[in-house]
């Protein structure tokens, strides 16, 4: 076996992780011939909800799995962390390498004075200091410790944490220790470190066990194969540490045992003493009042059933504790609120967006008590002929544009696929971006610190802020006139979307190479029996639209009928645009949005059902 496809998720540290095995391979084996293969997972695309909120780890590899099952690559480099504690049947882990650093780390501006002298988490933080984490684990362990900290929100990749900290948004954050590390931020040998990225200087304290143990699987990486892939087995077991793969899998054992995920605070965190195996583990209540914790350790001769046998044993241990009460554990953790106090209860709302861009708005409905009845009535299409889009790109990077300008979130994932694939980076230019969701993406997958986003989040007012902002500092607004004569930009979108910004752009003195990025095509599917039902019946309480595609596909899509229904129906649409396009395909008074942003979208929502 001399070619290897490996996949992983797309974010920095994934990509570093994965290129860090395949050296190991390579030194050991160099015939071999590698490629690294990027995949988006659901846990990637959903950057604005907690994952307790979302689902469990099998958000950050179920694609992954499943390319793996498909023989599109042949295994896959995760997070051990990442892992749920069951595996599908065809699927194995096939090696561990060697574990980095499995603890957490607290990090702040290094310019932020300590509360005291000491160097612990008991003393090192303000009365009330607020910390972000999005991990029920961490939040539960750091209110045990510290009752008066406030939590708060936060995900996205390392970069974007530590951006988002520095600042102001939180006042100190939690990572793992291990992915600072491979990244080469800070050093983890030492209780206090110091690193610098994007000009910030951060300080981060090491946690001890004592006061937080670490998730399950972390700082160890995991490579997954097919079961009866029996030449890949054999190739990455060259770089299996034995102890690792006995520790991480005592730690599954332990996680199977109690059932536990991303909904459940629990951690473990096992180690060799003196030849033998220990491991520690808790679960928790979410506000810290309750921490059940325990540890067992191997007594005599190990065999490969010792430590899933142990991590079993120390779940079944902590079940049988008097306070271990799920009902109990889990009253405290998830803070639902009953039926009567959710304003969309029992409204049943249409998403129309396209499927991969669903999940959040979807779940934000959920949690307000809505029945969301999904029907994306358009999807996206890669282009057949790239040649455009290609030579627009190399131009970007060889310096040719002063300013990419993107319409939406499908654009930003076009251009990061060509840059992973061409295993190059975004150059010095500037980033405008229509509204709050593109320029998010704009960050997350393009890793740029500013972008550029108009008040009013549609493509007539970004051309107004483009042209406002003069040369030199985008956190300027000062207006200038002519901010634009002479500029080459890049404007990326879809073969649909209207040249509005085009000519505006246009007008201004800017010289604009409009490219597609990506097609919109209507969504084959047809509306299902429920949905036409429901509609005929007068059952739907309102339909949402999120650009003026999805309104002119549904109307196509339902049919006359349930058009003509569909109509008297309340049409909420996300922006003043959309709703323009609502008109002119015979809707009446549609329903605006204030804010060009899924929550706005709620928030009519609520308005308007609630009235």
């Amino acid at each position: 076996m001399n070619k290897l496809i490996i996949g992983t998720r797309g974010s920095k540290l994934s990509l570093t992780q994965t290129n860090l095995i395949a050296t190991q391979l390579q030194q050991i084996h160099p015939d071999l011939t590698i490629t690294i293969e990027v995949i988006s997972t659901k846990g990637d695309r959903i950057l604005d909800l907690p994952l307790s909120k979302v689902g469990d780890k099998g958000l950050f590899v179920k694609e992954i799995e499943q390319a793996l099952l498909d023989g599109h690559i042949d295994l896959a480099v995760h997070s051990a962390k990442d892992l749920p504690s069951h595996l599908p049947d065809q699927l194995t882990l096939a090696a561990f390498p060697a574990r980095t650093a499995a603890q957490d780390v607290l990090i702040m501006p290094a310019d932020t004075q300590p509360n005291e002298k000491h160097h612990h988490l008991y003393d090192v933080l303000a009365p009330h200091t607020r910390v972000g984490t999005s991990s029920l684990r961490r939040t539960s362990q750091l209110l045990a410790v510290r009752p008066d900290l406030r939590i708060s929100t936060m995900r996205g990749n390392i970069d974007t944490r530590l951006r988002k900290l520095a600042q102001g948004e939180h006042d100190a954050i939690v990572l793992a220790a291990a992915g600072l590390a491979r990244l080469g931020l800070g050093q983890m040998d030492c209780e206090v470190s110091e690193f610098t990225l994007d000009h910030t200087r951060f300080r981060a304290y090491f946690i001890p066990n004592e006061i937080m143990l670490p998730a399950v699987g972390q700082g160890a990486l995991a490579i997954e194969t097919r079961a009866d892939d029996h030449s890949t087995i054999a190739l990455v077991r060259s770089i299996d540490d034995a102890q690792t793969r006995m520790c991480v899998l005592a730690e599954r054992a332990f996680l199977r045992r109690i059932g536990g995920g991303c909904q459940l605070p629990n951690a473990a965190y096992a180690e060799f003493r003196a030849g033998q195996l220990a491991i520690q583990g808790l679960i928790a209540s979410l506000d810290g009042q309750t921490i059940l914790r325990a540890e067992v350790t191997s007594a005599g001769q190990m065999t490969t059933q010792t430590p899933e046998s142990l991590g079993d044993q120390l779940g079944q241990q902590l079940l049988s504790h008097p306070l271990a009460q799920f009902t109990t554990l889990i009253s405290h953790a998830t803070q639902i609120k009953p039926k009567s106090a959710q304003p969309l209860h029992g409204k049943r709302i249409v998403i129309t967006r396209p499927e991969e861009r669903t999940d959040a708005f979807a779940q934000k409905l959920t949690d307000f008590g809505a029945e969301v009845i999904r029907y994306p009535v358009i999807a996206y299409a890669a282009l057949q002929d790239t040649s455009n889009f290609d030579a627009a790109m190399r131009a970007m990077i060889n310096g040719d544009y002063d300013w990419v300008a993107v319409t939406s979130v499908q654009s930003v994932r076009c251009m990061a696929a060509w840059l992973r694939q061409n295993r190059t980076a975004l150059p010095a230019l500037r980033i405008a971006a229509v509204g709050e969701a593109t320029a998010h993406e704009c960050r997350e997958l393009l890793n740029v610190a500013s972008v550029l986003v108009p008040e009013h989040h549609d493509a007539a007012h970004l051309a107004i802020a483009m042209s406002s902002l003069p040369t030199g500092d985008l956190a300027t607004t000062q207006p200038s006139r002519n901010g634009l004569i002479g500029s080459r930009i890049l404007l990326l979108n879809a073969d649909i979307a209207r040249p509005t910004l085009q000519h505006q752009l246009q007008r201004n003195g800017a010289m604009v190479d409009r490219v597609v990025a990506y097609h919109t095509i209507p969504n084959p599917q047809k509306p299902s029996a429920t949905l036409s039902h429901a509609l005929l019946n007068g059952d739907i309480a309102a339909i949402t639209f999120t650009s003026g595609s999805t309104v002119r596909s549904f109307i196509q899509q339902v049919g006359p009928v349930s058009s003509n229904v569909a109509k008297n129906t309340k049409m909420v649409c996300i922006g003043p645009m959309t709703a323009q396009i609502a008109m002119e395909n015979g809707i009446t008074d549609p329903i605006v949005a204030d804010t060009t942003t899924d929550d706005g979208m709620v928030e009519a929502l609520i308005q308007t059902l609630m009235s």
